[in-house]
């Protein structure tokens, strides 16, 4: 408790990363209850230079828990996307105007490049591009599995265009019993064929300039398919938006095995989230859910 790591150097104009090597654990006491009644805050580990990289690197079996995550830049930057992309955007995917948002330097938290990997008990914020970023085994080059996120608040990490609590390249996770507030996506992903995640019990307070969950497809990719990851799970959470346009999650294609939505909480009924929303198509199962729960009735499952 009380310990402050700043990544960034001064003198050099640089960000340093850490690396842990496998097997390794990063731990503070964040929520250790004091003999005054006080909790301990954690340690905290923070880049305040605004810097595209990554201030730490997790491989296989590394264990982060207890820490505060904080980096440089909580806000939304909503004038740098009306000018990189209002008017100018060519359908989707990679726009001209992504070369020119990076004069923002996105930066992200942690890289997941292993396997069996977990994250618990931490805070982060302040990341524009993703506080956790999940990636390829860097040993493998194939997709990291056995990814757990848990038990954490991921919040203010909203950059427009990109703003991710935890996003998928090639990789595999479980996210569950987490808060999440203020990200432009909450849990993300590219769409790759191998990638996916299982969420659960995570509740999302709904302050977003965007949708909450979502995974890409190949139009986003432009490689030619509509392939929208593997395996995409969300079941068991709360939705608390009130806003439509911040839906609780985005169909952008068709995944290879399933994507499901089930026994989740949500505050409209799914036509006021619109055609829009994309929540059909192939491969994708809705479950039973209660809707409208922000109205003096709700509906479960389409039934008062």
């Amino acid at each position: 408790e009380g310990v402050v790591i700043d990544m960034a150097n001064i003198e050099t104009n640089t960000v340093d990363t850490i690396k842990l090597e496998k097997g390794v654990t990063l731990a503070s006491d964040r929520g250790y209850l004091h003999a005054d009644g006080t909790f301990s805050t954690g340690g905290m580990i923070k880049n305040t230079k605004t810097y595209q990289g990554t201030i730490i690197t997790l491989v296989d079996d590394c264990h982060v828990t207890g820490m505060i995550i904080e980096g440089p830049d909580p806000a939304r930057h909503l004038r740098l996307w009306d000018r990189a992309f209002k008017g100018k955007t060519d359908g989707r995917g990679s726009q001209p105007g992504h070369k020119y948002s990076y004069n923002a330097y996105p930066s992200s938290g942690i890289a997941i490049r292993g396997d069996n990997i977990e994250i618990d008990n931490c805070e982060f914020s302040g990341f524009s591009s993703s506080a956790i970023s999940v990636g390829t085994n860097a040993d493998t080059g194939i997709s990291s599995r056995g990814l757990k996120v848990h038990h954490c608040y991921i919040h203010h990490n909203q950059m427009n265009s990109l703003g991710y609590g935890v996003c998928h390249g090639e990789g595999y996770s479980i996210i569950y019993a987490n808060l999440f507030n203020f990200n432009r996506h909450s849990i993300a992903g590219g769409g790759q064929p191998a990638s996916g995640y299982d969420t659960y019990c995570n509740v999302e307070m709904g302050e977003s300039i965007g949708h909450y969950f979502d995974m890409h497809g190949g139009g986003d990719r432009r490689d030619g398919t509509d392939i929208a990851g593997d395996i995409i799970d969300v079941h068991n959470n709360t939705f608390l938006g009130s806003y439509t346009a911040q839906r609780p999650y985005n169909v952008r294609g068709v995944p290879l095995t399933r994507q499901t939505f089930d026994n989740n909480i949500c505050y409209y009924m799914p036509e006021i989230y619109g055609a829009a929303s994309r929540m059909t198509g192939q491969n994708f199962t809705i479950g039973k859910n209660i809707w409208n729960y922000g109205a003096k009735y709700i509906i479960l499952n389409g039934i008062n």
